[in-house]
């Protein structure tokens, strides 16, 4: 709850990666993010997860990031139904599970067991890749004890010709 009249922004930003694709990971921007003391929740697929483990661990321990899921593998859930909807919903959940037990691991392993223990136990937050939902898509996010969001202002996937400036100033153009 805001006070009346009280608007924040909350920054979010899509880690995710389709069938047959290995996306990259934008370091400039996680600098950018940490030397401003900016705070983002970062909405990472699962497969993303698992081919970034070294990433995905550096992200969910910093406290200015917070962890939630954005599928598999991007796929349009109202597609889908059955044991593959749930595989492409849950699924994220188990690679979260994995590379945190992996963070864990060499967290004891090094002695420094402090650098894991404020990464959550589990994730809370689901953005649906498209902003593509179903009656079943949202009851078995519910089921796992996933709140989903979307977003209201959207930068869209930046080409690689456009700017950064250029997508910050449609952002703030639109918020």
């Amino acid at each position: 709850e805001l006070p009346k009249g009280r608007k924040l922004i909350a920054l979010t930003l899509d880690l995710c990666e389709q069938p047959g694709e290995v996306a990259g990971y934008d370091g400039p921007i996680f600098d950018y993010l940490r030397a401003t003391g900016t705070k983002a929740t970062l909405f990472a697929g699962g497969k993303w997860l698992m081919s970034h483990g070294a990433r995905s661990q550096q992200l969910m321990s910093d406290p200015l990031f917070e962890i939630g899921v954005h599928g598999w593998a991007h796929r349009n859930v109202r597609a889908l139904s059955g044991a593959a909807l749930v595989e492409e919903m849950i699924n994220p959940l188990r690679a979260y599970h994995k590379v945190r037990g992996e963070l864990a691991a060499r967290a004891c392993d090094s002695g420094n067991t402090s650098a894991v223990a404020a990464v959550a136990n589990q994730i809370t937050l689901h953005r649906f890749p498209f902003g593509a939902c179903s009656p079943a898509a949202l009851q078995t996010a519910a089921d796992n004890g996933l709140m989903s969001i979307q977003w209201d202002v959207s930068t869209g996937d930046p080409a690689p010709s456009q700017s950064a400036r250029a997508v910050a100033q449609a952002m703030l153009r639109n918020t």
